[in-house]
């Protein structure tokens, strides 16, 4: 009765997952986290405050993208974040790489005023590394 129990509950499981899966191949992810990791050990001096992304809509992708980009690239140029190391340079790496992605999927800039970055909250490195990441999950869950 045990081993009968046991061989019904995996054709259960089994037929579940590829009801589920309908013959759709289980895809990548599109960002792997893991490859922002060193955002997380940068610091910035007291002050220095970052364009967060918050709420940003799938037509706004690219454009935020573009201007996380942007103030990754000013703090790495700057004096605010002086000891940035590898992990600004390996961040910038990880955009580059994830707009071309997205370009390929035919995301592309949009025009309009809610994608304004400028628009967006002001914060200190941290919040606006943590901001980046729940922008990338989004991501990943949306395309």
């Amino acid at each position: 009765m045990k081993h009968f129990i046991r061989i019904a509950f995996w054709i259960v499981t089994i037929a579940v997952f590829c009801w589920n899966t309908q013959g759709k191949p289980i895809s990548k992810p599109l960002i792997e986290m893991s490859d922002l990791t060193l955002l997380k050990n940068v610091s910035c001096i007291d002050g220095s405050e970052f364009y967060a992304p918050e709420n940003i809509e799938k037509e706004c992708f690219i454009n935020a993208l573009n201007c996380v980009t942007s103030e990754l690239e000013k703090a790495n140029k700057s004096e605010e974040c002086p000891e940035s190391g590898v992990g600004i340079l390996q961040g910038l790496e990880v955009l580059d790489r994830i707009i071309g992605q997205l370009n390929r999927k035919n995301l592309t800039p949009h025009n309009s005023s809610k994608c304004n970055c400028h628009l967006w909250p002001e914060k200190n490195f941290a919040s606006f590394a943590d901001d980046i990441m729940t922008l990338l999950h989004k991501i990943n869950t949306e395309v």
